[in-house]
């Protein structure tokens, strides 16, 4: 078993901003996003060249919106990702 942590940048932007139900056909600006992300987990060896894996990700997402021109203010979006994976190295 081999625990890792990690932190680092991330960046996201978003495209294809539509608005749908009553609000359908209003454009939907949501700006470009800066932020930190943290990773942590756990490598339970397989073999020499495999692993299985889980980790837990938190990654800080903040960006203004837009709504039909008008600015309606910022969302915090900051999802928490879990993940499970088998990782077998080259």
């Amino acid at each position: 078993m081999t625990p890792f942590v990690g932190a680092g940048v991330n960046y996201t932007t978003f495209w294809d901003d539509n608005a749908i139900g009553l609000l359908a056909g209003t454009p939907v600006s949501l700006s470009d996003s800066w932020g930190v992300a943290l990773h942590a987990g756990v490598d339970f060896k397989l073999s020499e060249r495999a692993s299985f894996r889980t980790d837990v990700r938190w990654i800080d997402i903040d960006t203004d919106v837009t709504v039909g021109g008008t600015d309606i203010g910022s969302v915090a979006i900051d999802p928490l990702v879990v993940g499970v994976s088998y990782v077998m190295k080259f």
